[in-house]
């Protein structure tokens, strides 16, 4: 439009588009006359402007329902027949069993080589499984029945169907996006309008959850660990009697914790690059059941800056600047314990994890070696 002095200006306004759809639809579209309680009245066949709605381009579901999936198969059953009976259902019964014991003890502190509950189950069958599947495809298989290891696996990657979930969870920074298409009726088309009910249509609900996604974890990679402290120290001498559920460091070397951040839902995996507090906060000689948590004091004492008894060591990673460097290879911040957690601003999550190490070849205290040289 143009103003007296003829200079023009862009005047932008919101369209109303559903109410000229709808009244242009009322309209084109064929009207009965009918009383009732001696009024008159007009009712339309279809008082809804569109025949249907489609949604389409939607992220992958797992990301955001944070629903685990696992696909569990019958076993094979080696009658030609193919029935399954007692013997085959109670295999079955307990591999589900196992299944849902692994999903739950996968709350674990410590990362497994393979990101997969299922590993653990299958880790040390893997070599024989063309031996096994040979067996099966000949009907030897002892039971009458052949489990097929590929067939208990947790699904990572389901396919988003043209329909919206009923909850999402979001993350700090994380976008939900998907594509709304309205398909127009016209005068031939007779099917129901979508949004005929007495209750209030054209609005479908979606609960959205803000904060940490359920199912991430903070996880001590033993096998990140221990080939980098091979790498820095030259030599990695192990326990006497190693134990995988333990790892075994000697004393005398530097250590240098890795940490991941693991996906239970999606299977992403990868390293945590951020700051952290590391506190001692227990310990016991020789077996984990000896091991108790420490008091204030002793935690305190395990724990505290030279620089000041009342503040705690934030270990930053081999590749991060700090105020300062320790003698043992790690970068220290000098801070207070309060107010530390949540440096991380690329997410809601507020990890913490508590795991146990086994520190071997420690030096005999004096007091200790004396009454060995006194030993009979």
């Amino acid at each position: 439009m143009e103003d007296d002095l003829g200079r023009g200006k862009l005047i932008k306004r919101e369209f109303p588009q559903r109410y000229i759809l709808t009244y242009s639809h009322i309209i084109d579209q064929p009207q009965q006359l009918f009383s009732h309680e001696n009024k008159d009245y007009i009712k339309f066949s279809h008082t809804c402007p569109f025949a249907w709605v489609r949604i389409v381009g939607l992220p992958p579901p797992q990301h955001f329902t944070r629903k685990e999936h696992y696909r569990a198969e019958p076993p094979d059953i080696m009658e030609k027949t193919g029935f399954h009976d007692k013997k085959s259902l109670t295999v079955y019964q307990g591999l589900i069993f196992q299944l849902l014991w692994l999903h739950s003890a996968y709350n674990r502190p410590y990362a497994d080589p393979v990101h997969d509950p299922t590993w653990r189950w299958w880790k040390n069958k893997m070599e024989d499984a063309q031996y096994y599947s040979y067996v099966a495809s000949n009907r030897n298989s002892s039971g009458g029945v052949y489990v097929n290891m590929a067939n208990y696996v947790k699904v990572y990657n389901i396919v988003a169907s043209n329909a919206l979930p009923q909850m999402i969870y979001l993350d700090k920074n994380s976008v939900y996006n998907f594509s709304v298409f309205f398909s127009i009726r016209t005068k031939e088309q007779s099917l129901r309008c979508l949004f005929s009910s007495p209750h209030p249509q054209g609005y479908r609900v979606l609960p959205v959850i803000i904060g940490c996604p359920p199912g991430r974890r903070l996880a001590f990679d033993i096998t990140g660990t221990l080939q980098y402290s091979l790498k820095k120290n030259k030599r990695y001498f192990d326990c006497v009697n190693p134990d995988p559920e333990m790892p075994c460091f000697f004393f005398s070397d530097v250590f240098y914790p890795s940490f991941l951040i693991q996906d239970m839902v999606t299977g992403d995996s990868g390293p945590f690059k951020g700051s952290y507090i590391f506190q001692i906060i227990g310990g016991g000689p020789y077996l984990k059941k000896n091991i108790r948590y420490f008091s204030p004091d002793e935690i305190l004492r395990y724990n505290a800056n030279q620089v000041s008894e009342t503040s705690g060591h934030i270990w930053l990673g081999d590749d991060i600047q700090g105020n300062q460097t320790d003698a043992e290879g790690f970068h220290i911040l000098s801070g207070s314990g309060s107010g530390i957690m949540g440096v991380d601003e690329t997410t809601y999550c507020d990890y913490a994890l508590e795991f146990v190490i086994h520190v071997h070849g420690l030096r005999l205290s004096p007091t200790r070696a004396i009454f060995l040289m006194k030993a009979p």
